[in-house]
């Protein structure tokens, strides 16, 4: 939808905060059906659910916690946060 490559993303992301927004939804969006599929699969109510741990790539962290992934594409590709 909004590419398949991460650097088509990441493009897409610095046209706008709206842009941006609009990936965090599709990320999330994305990890909470398969959560909901996980769920289903193992019998187990989603709301029992208290906290998860999300690991991705540098600029898939960035989408999820809506953080502008600008600087990823630029050199010397340094991201807008080092540790949580």
């Amino acid at each position: 939808m909004h590419g398949e490559d991460i650097i088509t993303r990441i493009t897409f992301a610095t046209g706008s905060d709206s842009n941006l927004k609009v990936l965090q939804k599709l990320v999330i969006n994305g990890i909470n059906q398969v959560i909901r599929e996980a769920c289903r699969k193992a019998k187990v109510d989603p709301n029992k659910i208290y906290e998860a741990t999300v690991v991705g790539n540098t600029a898939m962290l960035h989408l999820f916690l809506a953080i502008q992934p600008r600087y990823l594409a630029l050199s010397p590709f340094v991201p807008a946060i080092k540790n949580l």
